[in-house]
């Protein structure tokens, strides 16, 4: 989609409420990207560092895929921005148990820029030091992420997706036109 547009999702049965987008709505302002994920729901607490994902791996994370350029149809090699909010694994030993967690304590924004030294195998992305401002409401069931995006226009494409490593994935996408 175009940033200032916004899309309907799907409801699934077999994700949870926090991966599963039921739409997605964004503003421009400027460079200032402002991008709402509409969730089926969105739990105060979870559980965090679970069995099953290996250490320093992203847990959860919910994404918005940005090409400045505008192409409509975004791959993995062809972006150059993500704006993300995200929980990476931390797991002291392999037997290490999960904590229940504040959502809102647990995760946090970022910028990051594709990095042209990936390739098909390996993606590669840099940390930019950009302000990222994030907020769950539970109440509305939106997590919401704003942030300077450089070289962001109102032709630049965007996409949506939310990820639970062990549990699913859920994307958001609509053709610009």
């Amino acid at each position: 989609m175009l940033p200032g547009q916004s899309a309907e999702g799907w409801v699934s049965d077999d994700l949870p409420n926090y991966v599963d987008i039921v739409g997605a709505s964004s503003e421009l302002d400027g460079e200032t990207l402002t991008a709402v994920f509409h969730l089926r729901g969105i739990p105060k607490r979870l559980e965090f560092n679970r069995k099953g994902v290996p250490d320093n791996r992203i847990e959860y994370m919910w994404v918005v895929a940005i090409n400045t350029d505008g192409d409509p149809n975004l791959t993995l090699n062809q972006f150059d921005y993500w704006l993300q909010a995200s929980y990476a694994a931390t797991r002291f030993t392999e037997n290490s148990r999960g904590i229940m967690r504040d959502v809102n304590a647990a995760v946090r924004g970022g910028v990051l820029k594709y990095n042209p030294n990936s390739d098909e195998q390996t993606l590669m992305m840099d940390p930019l030091e950009q302000n990222v401002d994030l907020v769950i409401s539970h109440q509305d069931n939106t997590l919401t992420l704003v942030s300077l995006i450089p070289g962001i226009t109102p032709n630049s494409t965007i996409t949506f997706s939310a990820h639970d490593d062990l549990l699913g994935r859920d994307f958001v996408q609509c053709v610009p036109g």
